[in-house]
């Protein structure tokens, strides 16, 4: 990890288990009140990214439809509209 003063920063969690992301590096990745964010466990640290829209299903990140406030793919949308059709015979 770089040591100057632009890269390496020190926060503590709080006792409710929260990190608050300095400024400059929410201003820096676009960081907003609403981003969602994407955590995994890397060895010892934690990697935090921009998490990409996904489908709610099957994780795909391409041809995604908003359907009742959760991404599906145009994929499992035709599966889910066979499925009902199923259903409805």
């Amino acid at each position: 990890m770089k040591t100057n003063k632009e890269y390496f920063y020190i926060r503590q969690i709080d006792p409710q288990g929260r990190l608050v992301l300095p400024k400059e590096i929410r201003d820096r990745m676009g960081i907003v009140v609403g981003t969602p964010l994407r955590l995994a466990i890397d060895g010892s640290s934690v990697v935090m990214k921009i998490a990409s829209p996904a489908c709610f299903f099957c994780g795909e990140t391409e041809n995604l439809i908003n359907l009742k406030e959760k991404h599906v793919c145009s994929s499992c949308l035709e599966k889910l509209n066979k499925k009902k059709q199923i259903e409805e015979e």
